[in-house]
């Protein structure tokens, strides 16, 4: 068993993994800092080829068990007769602009309803996201931005409710699920387009089945539980390794003076966190907001 402590900055976890063996390496969703001063091994998005040093693991397998419905999805097909439009699910406002563009296009045609904190239209947030989206025959599934090899949950998710997804960001993800099985808009000039095949989807019951029946992968099964046991296999290829052999980067001159200068940037972070803490108790209850 791993003891794993997560050090937060931004969306960067800097993971120092406790066993008879200490060795230091990063999860990051932060594109350019793959492998900043220090830091010897990395996990990330990036379709990255160094040694032993990189395993690519997007969020989009974080989750075992969506990841199971998501790879089921085609064998049950639900009644389109039963189901509403489309759905929306989103609390954050700061993505890519062609989010929100592509949901005021999309709601021309029919009312798009917004369950999430952000553009809400049907009365508050919805309590559970999978349950919202089952009621629905597509989800609108966009990325926050679009970069190779940077997938999340929102594609899984609206294939695990038995929705078909309408998808914007990875520009590679058609290597890996099938384009008969989803909707892809690549940019914005693609989006009338995209519509217009959401449309016959939505008015051609036989078509929806079509589309829903297609299984969302390619030709990999089992995916999810696969990446597992190469994360693992990557995991302990490095704790295996005796301490000296592990380090993969330059210890001496330029390299203790940069990894010295980042451990006095995460201590001196984790003070002001701290300091942070203990002022927020001071204050009254009505100006902790």
């Amino acid at each position: 068993t791993l003891k794993r402590t997560f050090i937060r900055t931004g969306a960067t976890h800097i993971i120092p993994i406790t066993s008879s063996r200490i060795h230091r390496f990063i999860f990051t969703q932060l594109i350019e800092k793959q492998f900043p001063d220090g830091i010897c091994f990395s996990i990330g998005f990036e379709h990255l080829t160094y040694e032993d040093r990189y395993f690519r693991y997007p969020c989009m397998y974080l989750d075992q068990e969506t990841d199971a419905k998501m790879e089921t999805k085609h064998l049950q097909v639900p009644d389109p007769a039963h189901k509403k439009f489309c759905n929306f699910v989103y609390s954050n406002g700061e993505a890519d602009p062609i989010r929100e563009l592509f949901f005021d296009k999309l709601s021309e045609y029919k009312t798009v309803d917004s369950g999430g904190r952000y553009r809400n239209n049907v009365g508050g947030p919805c309590a559970d996201k999978r349950a919202f989206q089952s009621a629905y025959k597509f989800s609108i599934a966009f990325e926050n931005s679009s970069h190779s090899g940077y997938v999340t949950e929102k594609l899984i998710d609206a294939y695990a409710a038995g929705t078909i997804p309408i998808y914007w960001g990875d520009p590679r993800i058609e290597e890996y699920f099938d384009p008969e099985s989803f909707i892809h808009i690549t940019d914005e000039a693609s989006i009338p387009a995209a519509i217009e095949r959401i449309k016959a989807i939505d008015q051609d019951a036989a078509l929806y089945r079509k589309v829903m029946e297609t299984p969302a992968l390619r030709d990999i099964k089992d995916l999810s539980a696969t990446k597992q046991e190469e994360l693992q296999k990557f995991l302990f290829h490095i704790l295996d390794q005796p301490l000296e052999q592990a380090y993969r980067h330059n210890r001496v001159f330029w390299g203790k003076y940069y990894l010295d200068q980042q451990v006095a940037y995460v201590n001196s972070y984790h003070e002001l966190m701290n300091f942070k803490t203990k002022i927020k108790r001071l204050l009254p209850p009505w100006r902790k907001q």
